[in-house]
């Protein structure tokens, strides 16, 4: 699935009474309502723009097996992909791999995708998922729950990858939805063979840099200051319908929800996180404002993955 920007998540208003009561309610109800037109806009809006996202946290580390938080999660889904994927209704569908089998109970055989470059152009086989899988399941990661019962990988070719189970999960297909592949050679090369120790706050070079086969590179690492997204010029879905039509994404660490809310009603970022009930308070005339800088972006965007808001 390409990346489609989705309409932030908004608290329920608090309970009160009275005069205050409806007016809170009104103006909540008019930030949800600029809210759901700008994700309108997003959709159906076809030139290419840059997209700046603020956010209360940013992500601590770029290594896809070090950490499981959730903004870190929402970056990296757009450098690193998997075995599998999910379509705009969230049905699991092949990626990285385009079928899979099952021989017996405790094995699972994928077939991969041909012709599918990492952000390097190194090409992606058996080797980069038989290695992210060693990878995952090392002491330092907080992510073996993406492989739940998986025991090891097994290189069938170049194409063709087995899982071996320790026991079976008639589930995998779910979990490893958030098992991404890092390509071998580039984790040798730099270092990089085991994942960061994010708990003991290890340096990496994998924590600080990124080589994916996903749909945005990464251009620039700023800590607590931005980090910077384009677009992959080869990657291997770019003629998806779905694909959109963003071209540079900034990600902007911005603590404070009353900053990060006056900065979308001026219209940077076009794109906020959870900002609070309290500051949810669009007039109609603000909300008609951000609509109208809103009509100048584009149709891709900021995807929220599996399990997280």
């Amino acid at each position: 699935m390409a990346p489609v920007l989705q309409s932030p998540p908004l608290p329920n208003p608090s309970p009160t009474s009275g005069e205050g009561s409806r007016e809170k309610g009104r103006r909540y109800h008019l930030a949800v309502v600029a809210c759901a037109i700008l994700a309108t806009v997003f959709t159906f809006s076809s030139e290419a723009k840059t997209l700046r996202y603020a956010t209360q946290d940013e992500p601590q580390t770029l290594d896809p097996h070090s950490a499981q938080l959730a903004v870190t999660n929402r970056l990296l889904m757009n450098v690193y992909e998997g075995l599998v994927g999910r379509d705009k209704n969230f049905k699991l569908v092949p990626w990285l791999a385009v079928s899979w089998t099952q021989p017996d109970a405790l094995t699972w055989r994928f077939k991969l995708r041909p012709n599918v470059k990492f952000h390097d152009g190194a090409p992606f086989t058996a080797d980069d998922v038989v290695f992210s899988l060693e990878r995952i399941l090392s002491p330092n990661s907080q992510l073996k729950s993406a492989v739940q019962g998986v025991a090891k990988a097994r290189k069938v070719d170049d194409l063709t990858v087995d899982l071996i189970m320790r026991e079976p999960n008639p589930v995998l297909l779910n979990h490893i939805f958030t098992f991404r592949i890092m390509n071998k050679a580039w984790a040798i090369k730099n270092n990089s063979v085991n994942p960061q120790n994010y708990k003991d706050k290890e340096d990496t070079f994998s924590s600080r840099n990124a080589n994916g086969t996903g749909p945005f590179m990464l251009k620039e690492r700023q800590t607590d200051v931005k980090t910077v997204l384009v677009a992959n010029p080869n990657w291997w879905n770019a003629d998806s319908p779905e694909r959109g039509n963003v071209t540079q994404v900034i990600l902007l660490p911005i603590k404070s929800n009353a900053t990060r809310a006056a900065a979308l009603v001026k219209g940077t970022p076009e794109r906020v996180d959870e900002i609070g009930a309290a500051h949810a308070r669009l007039t109609s005339e603000d909300a008609m404002g951000t609509l109208f800088r809103a009509m100048a972006l584009t149709g891709g965007g900021w995807p929220e993955p599996a399990g997280f808001a």
